[in-house]
């Protein structure tokens, strides 16, 4: 026999075949075998693996091999006679610098990710050539300046290269100074190629003086030539070897100095700052969501202008060439929205002082990131709790100009769930269980009562959710709810004086009272309508931390009552005491009912009624404002 060296490939097939020796007992006989589960494999089927812990999920590990040991594979393989050459196709390995699986085809590896591994490039480092430039040979770059961002519309970096195998790229050179130049992409034919590498980045060094922050005494540096420290392509660094791409065989590129910092006013008013783009909390921003300011230029220079708040920033640098004009300039952004609801955020701008010193002017403004889905569940009949989808409670809520993404509350989108008009103690439970609603709302004809108390206390006071309670018809059942929730006794009784429809009562007046003056609109010294029938209102003295929204008598009867904590995680109840508070529609103009009035739109309005105007729809808006807002900081 022929002495000779020999090798045995890895193969899938071995390792599996060994493994089911060891494990699989009578099924190597019936050549199907499942790993992971005992269950038959479907038929057809030689080798099932199946992973059964959804907590620990498994997989099947492959080869791992780069690009330089698939080489060596390759090489091997291609050594076998052809007899064992032809076993090896269908071998499968995982590439870890293409992070692709590749499978043998009796010829080469196939990446399964599209069939285009990496691309054997060799760079022409003499040939580099840096745009702009004079035009001149030897071209040398201009127009380079610190603390100007670069663009890669006309900073770039022309590459010839020489390709030996196709397939991808991805190409950086660096500076070192806060720029460089990248491009990625597929090259499908070998031979000789121009590549464009846009520029990117800011100059942090250049020729003259540089300030540095707020001091007055700028720092004095010498002339600044920049060379290219580092080309990248793919896995190989050509770095102080052969072919050497630094400044021996690379245009040096003169970085200019910082022009002096501009002198400006930033406008801040109802029209500028201007943001745009829809912001969703865990969603990155992108190339819609910038900021436009404005500004009136005084004294031509270096600018910088930035902004930052809720995991999001804001900025743009660069030079005005002209002084006294107005500009507008864009602020692009970076990041993903962290926090939701309206945020404050202030911008900054840096400008000079006339001494060589930096001075910051400063524009407080706000953007708006969309609260979460927030889901309602109401109780009572589907007109009086927020259900009926052609009343206005319904569509106050589900109007994207009121609580949209971009409307006055901005929200990715309210659920409403109908709980039942007259649910058990056990329903009422049930439903709140099973739907965890962010806010409930009870209107005519629920009355909570017994062990729902019970749970209704417990979903206001143990902090799980808002409640806004709407009920006219049973003073003692509501009186009996109120106890519960306050944990004192609360005396509800039938409103004096004018009462059914058409009848109004006035809100107090207060500037500061979110549910009163809010975005919505202020509705402090207004009236609101009561809706057909009877007001109720609580007759007792009011607990410490129950406040009243509106009152009838000086002596106290208190119609509307907002359990006000002495933190604002206790804020989270409303009593109205008229069931139909919510009710009406943007058609429906009698003066005796439907008061809670609506556009066509769903955007709340005033109601002109028989009494006086009233403005039930932007009060209730601005509770449902108040509640998202609530449970967003507080639900837990």
């Amino acid at each position: 026999m022929k002495n000779s060296k020999s090798f045995n490939l890895p193969t899938i097939s071995v390792l599996i075949f060994t493994l089911v020796l060891a494990m699989s007992g009578n099924n190597v006989a019936r050549a199907q075998v499942t790993i992971g589960e005992n269950l038959e494999p479907l038929d057809g089927s030689i080798l099932e693996l199946i992973s059964t812990d959804s907590s620990a999920p498994r997989g099947l590990r492959l080869p791992l091999l780069d690009n330089a040991e698939v080489g060596i594979f390759t090489s091997r393989i291609n050594l076998l006679p052809d007899d064992k050459k032809e076993k090896a196709i269908g071998m499968l390995i995982f590439n870890t610098t293409t992070k692709c699986t590749m499978v043998w085809n009796g010829t080469e590896f196939k990446s399964l990710c599209g069939d285009v591994g990496p691309a054997k490039i060799t760079p022409k480092c003499g040939e580099i050539r840096i745009y702009p430039n004079d035009g001149v040979y030897p071209f040398t770059p201009q127009n380079y300046q610190q603390g100007q961002v670069i663009d890669g519309l006309t900073s770039f970096m022309e590459l010839p290269v020489t390709v030996a195998t196709r397939g991808t790229y991805y190409i950086m050179a660096r500076t070192g100074n806060g720029y460089s130049y990248s491009q990625q992409g597929t090259i499908l034919e070998v031979g000789d190629h121009v590549l464009n590498l846009p520029g990117s980045g800011t100059p942090i060094y250049g020729t003259g003086p540089v300030f540095s922050g707020p001091s007055t005494n700028p720092i004095d540096t010498d002339t600044h030539l920049d060379s290219i420290v580092s080309l990248m392509i793919n896995d190989e660094e050509f770095i102080d070897s052969i072919p050497i791409c630094l400044s021996t065989t690379t245009p040096a590129i003169p970085v200019g100095a910082a022009t002096q910092a501009a002198v400006f006013t930033m406008e801040c008013s109802t029209s500028f700052p201007v943001v745009n783009g829809v912001y969703i909390v865990g969603q990155p921003v992108g190339s819609t969501h910038n900021i436009t300011v404005k500004v009136h230029v005084t004294l031509a220079g270096y600018y910088n202008i930035s902004a930052k708040a809720a995991g999001v920033e804001f900025s743009r640098s660069g030079t005005w060439i002209s002084a006294n004009v107005d500009e507008l300039i864009t602020l692009y952004s970076s990041g993903t929205p962290t926090t939701d609801g309206v945020i404050p955020i202030t911008i900054k701008g840096a400008k000079s002082n006339g001494t060589n010193g930096i001075d910051t002017v400063y524009c407080n403004t706000s953007f708006k990131v969309a609260y979460r889905t927030i889901k309602v569940l109401g109780f009572g009949t589907d007109n009086y709790n927020g259900v009926s989808t052609t009343h206005s409670m319904y569509k106050i809520m589900k109007s994207s100009l009121n609580f949209g993404t971009t409307g006055i509350v901005p929200t990715q989108s309210i659920s409403i769930v109908d709980g039942g008009s007259s649910p058990s103690a056990t329903q009422f439970a049930n439903k709140i269980a099973s739907n965890n609603p962010d806010i409930i709302i009870i209107g005519y004809n629920y009355h909570p009562k017994g062990d729902a108390n019970t749970t209704l206390a417990n979903f206001i006071n143990n902090k799980k959710g808002f409640v806004l309670m709407m009920t006219e018809n049973d003073p003692s059942d509501v009186s009996a709810t109120l106890s519960a929730i306050m944990g004192t006794t609360v005396t509800v009784g039938v409103k004096s004086g004018t009462n059914g429809g058409g009848s109004v009562n006035p809100f107090i007046t207060d500037n500061a009272n979110p549910l009163i003056n809010g975005p919505f609109g202020d509705v402090g010294g207004q009236y609101w309508g009561e809706d057909a029938t009877t007001t109720l209102c609580v007759k007792s003295v009011l607990p410490s931390n129950l406040i009243s929204l509106s009152s009838y008598l000086s002596s106290g009867e208190h119609t509307i009552v907002w359990k006000k904590g002495g933190t604002p995680e206790d804020n989270n109840f409303v009593y109205i005491g008229d069931g139909g508070f919510g009710a009406g529609n943007h058609i429906e103009t009698s003066k005796t009912y439907f008061p809670c009035a609506i556009n066509s739109s769903g955007v709340p309005i005033y109601k002109v009624y028989r009494d006086g105007t009233v403005y039930n729809s932007l009060f209730f808006a601005n509770v449902i404002a108040y509640a998202i807002d609530w449970v967003h900081k507080y639900k837990l």
